[in-house]
């Protein structure tokens, strides 16, 4: 049986300052795996400076021949960011948006 991949609950995306352009500004997300058997992999990012779109994809699999309680897993990500245009922004993160103007 494959393992089972799919985009994880969010419950918040915000930044720890407000972003400037041309520094690095960090993006705080929260979220929850829905189990122990869960786990997070690498975040995909992509960056449409025309339309001034940043979607972060995080994704989570699960081993479906572990056996875990439903016991929700909170985590914590911090995803360093750089906009080199000024504008108003959305960031997209699975479910959850936001927009900003730098």
């Amino acid at each position: 049986m494959k393992q089972r991949q799919r985009p994880v609950p969010i419950k918040s995306i915000s930044f720890n300052s407000p972003p400037k352009i041309n520094t690095e500004a960090m993006l705080e997300i929260e979220g929850y795996l829905p189990d122990a058997a869960w786990e997070l992999l690498e975040e995909q990012i992509s960056i449409d400076e025309t339309e001034k779109i940043i979607i972060v994809r995080i994704i989570g699999k699960r081993d479906p021949h572990l056996m875990a309680a439903q016991v929700v897993r909170k985590f914590q990500k911090t995803i360093p960011l750089v906009f080199k245009t000024e504008g108003k922004w959305k960031i997209q993160c699975n479910d959850k948006n936001l927009e900003i103007v730098v």
